[in-house]
């Protein structure tokens, strides 16, 4: 298991995907190539690496996503409701709305636009 952490603390990057795009291609090269492990010049192990999960806290999730972050109008990452500002709070009051599709997360669609 190769694990990785990005802590940006308070100065993420502006373009994450400009900053993870190294260790991507990295990770697509294992899993294409594979690993060789070798001992004293012996082959030990041989393997094909893939990308599991990538997580994070929700802000994190969100930017992974492309996804505008739980307080924009579209706040959700699992369905389409719309979210109304009372009080100064973003409430969600929408309990049918519809869950999102995998277009959803493959185009350039509203629901990833913050307002």
């Amino acid at each position: 298991m190769i694990q990785l952490a990005i802590l940006p603390g308070p100065n993420s990057p502006k373009d994450l995907d400009s900053f993870l795009k190294p260790i991507v291609d990295e990770f697509r090269d294992l899993s294409i190539q594979g690993l060789v492990v070798k001992k004293n010049g012996t082959v030990v192990s041989r393997s094909r690496v893939n990308l599991v999960i990538a997580t994070g806290d929700i802000p994190a999730a969100a930017s992974l996503a492309h996804h505008a972050g739980h307080m924009s109008t579209n706040g959700c990452r699992f369905c389409r409701i719309k979210t109304k500002r009372i009080d100064s709070r973003t409430c969600y009051l929408d309990t049918d709305a519809d869950m999102r599709d995998r277009s959803d997360f493959i185009s350039d669609s509203n629901y990833f636009v913050s307002d």
